[in-house]
C-alpha cells in the first residue's frame, strides 16, 4: 500500500529518530540492549498510527518524569532485552515488557533528554493530525475490504487480527462508527471473558477484532474470513493466527487478507517473505505448507531481519537477498524431511495467502496492498 504524504513524513521522521537513537545505543556499550527496544516504535507504526501515538505519549511522559527528577544520568532501567524470551511470555506479560522497552532512553544528560522530548512532541503532533483526519491509508483499505466482504458474503463473520492492544481499541471504535456490530478478544481478558466473547461473536457481532490470544482455549472455526491488520514480526505468531481459522473442521474456503505497507522497509521484507512462501509451496506441489514459518529459512532469524530492516541497521537489499533462498531439489528434500510429520498433521494453508493476493487484484479488494 502506498502511504499518504503525511504518513510517509511520519514514517521518515520516526525512522530518523529510531536510527539516531539506535546508533547511539550501539556506541554506548552499556546500552546495546536499548537498540532493540527502540525498534518497537517502528513496529507500533506498522500496526497503526494510533498505536504509535500512544507509545510516543508513554515514552514522552517517562522522559519528562526523568527530567523533573533533575536526573543527570538516566538510570539504566534495563533488563536484558531478549527478543526470543519475550515471545515465550503470555500476551499480557509481553505487552507489559514492551511498555517498559518503549520508555528506555539512551540519553546521558539533561540536554539530550530535552532534545528527545522535543522530537517526540513533533512526532506526536504529526501522528495526532493523521488520526484526526481519519484517512489513514490502511484504515481506508480495511473499510473497503469489510464493505466488499459484506457484499460478497452478506452477514458473514469477519475476524480481524492485530498484535497491539491500542490498535485493537482504535479499530473497535472505528468499525462501530462504520455501522458494524463488533466485539473483541485480547490477552488482558480472563478465559471466561474470552469464552463469553466467543459466544457474542458467534451469535451477535459480525466483526471480531482480536489479538493472538484469541486462539487460546476458544474456537473460532465458524469464521472463514480473516484480515491481518498487521503482521507479527515473529513467524510463530503469524502461524498461530493462521491456524486459528484453519482448523480441520473448516468446510468453507478460507479468505485471508494481509495489510502490508509495501513502501516501508519492513513491509518490503514481509512482501518478499510471502512471495518466497508461494514459490516454495508451488515447488513442493502441496498447498498444505509449513508447520513453522521459521523452518523455511534455515538459520535465518526472521524477527532479527525485521529489526535490522526497521532500524536501517543493514542495507535493505542485503536483507531481501537473505530471504532469497534457492528453491532447488536439495532444498526441497530438506524441507520435506524437516516437515515430514507436520505436513501430514498440522498445517497452515498458504494457498490462501496466494489466493488472497490474486483476489485482491481480481476483485480490487485491497488495491495496492498485498
Amino acid at each position: 500500500g502506498v502511504e499518504s504524504p503525511a504518513e510517509k513524513e511520519l514514517y521518515n521522521g520516526l525512522s530518523r529518530y529510531v536510527q539516531e537513537q539506535y546508533n547511539k545505543a550501539l556506541t554506548r556499550d552499556r546500552r546495546r540492549n536499548v537498540a532493540f527496544a527502540l525498534v518497537i516504535l517502528q513496529r507500533r507504526l506498522a500496526s497503526s498510527t494510533y498505536a504509535l501515538y500512544r507509545s510516543l505519549q508513554r515514552r514522552k511522559k517517562r522522559l519528562e518524569e526523568l527530567l523533573q527528577g533533575a536526573l543527570e544520568g538516566v538510570p539504566a532501567r534495563v533488563g536484558r532485552v531478549d527478543l526470543d524470551a519475550v515471545e515465550d511470555l503470555s500476551e499480557a506479560e509481553r505487552w507489559e515488557q514492551e511498555e517498559i522497552w518503549e520508555t528506555l532512553s539512551v540519553a546521558e544528560n539533561r540536554r539530550e533528554l530535552e532534545r528527545e522530548v522535543r522530537t517526540l512532541e513533533n512526532l506526536i503532533r504529526q501522528a495526532a493530525a493523521i488520526i484526526q483526519r481519519g484517512d489513514e491509508v490502511k484504515l481506508r483499505h480495511l473499510r473497503g475490504a469489510l464493505a466488499e466482504l459484506n457484499r460478497r458474503f452478506p452477514g458473514e463473520k469477519v475476524l480481524i487480527f492485530t498484535e497491539s492492544r491500542d490498535t485493537l481499541e482504535y479499530l473497535e471504535r472505528r468499525i462501530r462508527e462504520w455501522g458494524y456490530s463488533v466485539c473483541t478478544i485480547h490477552g488482558g481478558m480472563r478465559l471466561e471473558e474470552r469464552v463469553r466473547m466467543e459466544g457474542v461473536f458467534k451469535n451477535e457481532a459480525q466483526v471480531m477484532v482480536a489479538t493472538e490470544a484469541a486462539g487460546e482455549g476458544i474456537n473460532l472455526q465458524f469464521c472463514h474470513l480473516m484480515i491481518n491488520y498487521d503482521i507479527p514480526w515473529n513467524p510463530n505468531r503469524l502461524e498461530q493466527r493462521m491456524g486459528r481459522i484453519h482448523r480441520y473442521g473448516q468446510t468453507k474456503e478460507v479468505y485471508v487478507f494481509n495489510l502490508v505497507a509495501k513502501d516501508t522497509r519492513e513491509g518490503r521484507v514481509l512482501t518478499r517473505l510471502f512471495e518466497k512462501l508461494q514459490e516454495i509451496e508451488r515447488a513442493l506441489g502441496s498447498d498444505k505448507v509449513f508447520d513453522v514459518l521459521g523452518d523455511i529459512f534455515y538459520g535465518k532469524d526472521l524477527a532479527q531481519l525485521m529489526v535490522e530492516a526497521a532500524a536501517s541497521a543493514r542495507d535493505i537489499d542485503e536483507i531481501l537477498a537473505e530471504l532469497d533462498v534457492r528453491v532447488d531439489e536439495e532444498y526441497l528434500a530438506q524441507v520435506r524431511e524437516r516437515l515430514g510429520e507436520s505436513l501430514a498433521t498440522r498445517y497452515i494453508d498458504y494457498t490462501r495467502i496466494r489466493e488472497m493476493a490474486t483476489q485482491a487484484k481480481e476483485h480490487r479488494l485491497i488495491p495496492e496492498y498485498t
